[in-house]
């Protein structure tokens, strides 16, 4: 049997359990792990905030990750939407400097 402990972080926020879980196997730790998961998630998944990730790990004994599973709410649009805005302000700053570029 081993001795397992769960960490959470959200954002900057992280928190590890103080008291060991102890399993037979990696597969029951894992089992165990998703259905912990699966609780938490729920609530946590109802009103995410944009750019943010959540994830809960499941460390050894040393507290090395083991397990993880993450929830992440990324806003793509605003990424794609700034990177082509940084391209055309690289390509304008170039054609100002007589730099010529090949597309």
């Amino acid at each position: 049997m081993s001795l397992y402990f769960f960490r959470i972080s959200h954002g900057r926020y992280s928190g590890a359990s103080d008291q060991a879980s102890e399993f037979e196997s990696r597969e029951a730790a894992w089992s165990e792990m998703t259905k912990v998961c699966g609780n938490l998630l729920g609530g946590i998944s109802r009103s995410p905030k944009q750019n943010s990730e959540w994830h809960m790990e499941l460390l050894d004994e040393s507290k090395k990750p083991v397990f993880r599973i993450r929830l992440a709410a990324e806003t793509l649009g605003l990424v794609i939407h700034r990177w082509r805005r940084q391209k055309s302000l690289a390509r304008d700053t170039i054609g100002h400097l007589g730099i010529r570029t090949v597309a």
